[in-house]
C-alpha cells in the first residue's frame, strides 16, 4: 500500500536526532516496520523552508518530505497552507490511505483528503491535558470525519469517547518497542553504587520525579539517575536546578545524577544499568519508559494512572503505586531493591510481555489490518497487505 503519514509535530526528520523526543521515534519506527513489510510511506513533516518542499529517503527506506514553511495567517494560515500543498500533491498521485499524527495534522490531512475521497486513519497521541484546550473540539471534528481512528491505550479511548468519538471507529493500537535497539543483552552503563534507580524527567511537577527524589531518602544505598526531555535536558535549565536544589533539601544530592537527554542509541545501556526504572507520573498516556525498560528486562515501579496499569502488570512485571506518595515509593523500592529473585522474575515477565505484546514489528501487522479495513470501509477497494 502506498501511506501517506502526516506528521507535523512528531514526523522524524531525513535522519532521526537520536536525542529526539519519543513521539518522534514512535513515527520513525513505525515507518521503518511498514516499509520492511513491503508498504511505500511517504513522511510529511513541518516545513524547513519557504517556498519548494524538500525530500528525502531515510536509510531505512522511506521517503520523508518536509512541507514548505512560510504561510501567512498564523497557525491557522499554516495549516491551511499545508493542506493545500497536500491536497494538490495527492491529486496528482494519490496514496492509497492517509495516517495522521495528533490533532494539527488531522485537520491538514482531512482538508487535503477528503475532497479527493481518501480514506483518513487518525493518532492523536491524546495528551492528559487534552480537556483543558481546543484540542477536544478538534479531535470532535476529526472523530466525525476520519476514516478510523487510533487509540494508543483504553484510557485514552476513554478520552476520545467523552470528547464526542464514536466507540465503533477507534481502534487500539499501543505504542511499540524496536526490539533490535532495546533488549536484555547489551552493555550497561557503570555505577558507583550498590543500586541504581532510573526515571526520565519532563520538566513539570506532574512527572513525579520531584516524589521520587522524597523517597529516595528511604531507600539507602541507591543512586537516581534522571534523564531529561530534550526541552529541558541542559543542566543549567531551571527545571535542573530546581530539582538540585529539592534533592540538597532533602539530603540527597549526593546520590541524585542528572545526566541530561540521553541519544536513543546510548539509552538501552542506561537503562540496563538500573536494577529499577520508576514512572512515578501523576499522568501518564504513553508508557513508552516502562515499556523500553520492560524490553531490557528491567523490573519497573509505576504508579497506577493513566496508561501505566495496562502496560505494567502489579507484581508481575513490576509493582504499581498511588500517585503522590513518595512513602509508597520508597516502600516499594526497599523490597524490590532487598529481593534479587523478585527483581529478576519481573525483568524476564517484563521482557517476555514487550515480546508477546508490543514489538514494532507485530503492531506494524496490526497497523497493516487497519490500513485495510480503513481503505474497504472508503471505497471498497481490495488493497492488499503488501505493497
Amino acid at each position: 500500500m502506498k501511506i501517506a503519514m502526516v506528521a507535523l509535530h512528531t514526523g522524524p526528520p531525513a535522519e532521526l536526532d537520536e536525542a529526539a523526543s519519543r513521539r518522534v521515534a514512535h513515527v520513525a519506527e513505525l515507518s521503518s516496520s511498514l516499509t520492511a513489510l513491503g508498504h511505500e510511506i511517504t513522511v510529511y513533516t513541518g516545513g524547513r523552508s519557504i517556498g519548494a518542499a524538500v525530500s528525502t529517503r531515510t536509510p531505512e527506506g522511506y521517503q520523508v518530505v518536509h512541507l514548505p514553511s512560510g504561510a501567512r495567517g498564523g497557525k491557522a494560515g499554516r495549516l491551511k497552507g499545508a493542506g493545500d500543498f497536500l491536497h494538490g500533491r495527492w491529486r496528482a498521485a494519490p496514496p492509497d490511505l492517509v495516517h495522521a499524527h495528533q490533532w494539527p495534522s488531522g485537520l491538514v490531512a482531512l482538508h487535503a483528503a477528503v475532497p479527493l475521497d481518501l480514506p483518513v486513519v487518525q493518532n492523536f497521541h491524546s495528551q492528559s491535558s487534552d480537556h483543558l484546550s481546543d484540542h477536544v473540539a478538534a479531535q470532535r471534528v476529526i472523530g466525525h470525519e476520519a476514516t478510523r481512528i487510533v487509540a494508543t491505550s483504553a484510557s485514552e479511548v476513554a478520552r476520545l469517547i467523552k470528547a464526542g468519538v464514536r466507540r465503533t471507529k477507534i481502534t487500539v493500537v499501543p505504542y511499540g518497542v524496536d526490539l533490535s535497539r532495546f533488549g536484555p543483552r547489551g552493555p550497561r552503563e557503570g555505577r558507583d553504587l550498590p543500586h541504581r534507580i532510573l526515571a526520565v524527567g519532563v520538566g513539570r511537577p506532574a512527572d513525579g520525579v520531584g516524589d521520587l527524589v522524597v523517597a529516595l531518602r528511604g531507600v539507602p544505598n541507591t543512586e537516581l539517575v534522571v534523564v531529561g526531555d530534550p526541552a529541558v535536558s541542559a543542566a543549567s535549565s531551571s527545571w535542573a536546578q530546581r530539582l538540585v536544589n529539592h534533592a540538597r533539601v532533602h539530603g540527597v544530592v549526593n546520590r541524585v545524577r542528572l545526566v541530561g537527554c540521553v541519544p536513543r542509541a546510548a539509552m538501552a545501556s542506561l537503562l540496563r544499568s538500573a536494577d529499577v526504572v520508576v514512572c512515578a507520573a501523576r499522568s501518564e498516556p504513553s508508557g513508552i519508559v516502562a515499556l523500553e525498560a520492560m524490553a531490557c528486562g528491567v523490573a519497573v515501579v509505576a504508579t497506577s494512572v493513566g496508561v501505566l496499569p495496562e502496560v505494567v502488570l502489579d507484581r508481575v512485571t513490576g509493582v504499581l503505586v498511588p500517585p503522590r506518595s513518595p512513602a509508597a515509593l520508597a516502600r516499594a523500592l526497599r523490597e524490590l531493591l532487598g529481593n534479587k529473585v523478585r527483581l529478576n522474575s519481573y525483568g524476564v515477565a517484563g521482557y517476555d510481555r514487550v515480546l508477546a505484546r508490543y514489538s514494532t514489528e507485530l503492531l506494524a501487522d496490526e497497523v497493516t489490518r487497519l490500513y485495510q479495513r480503513a481503505v474497504a470501509a472508503s471505497s471498497g477497494r481490495d488493497v492488499g497487505a503488501r505493497a
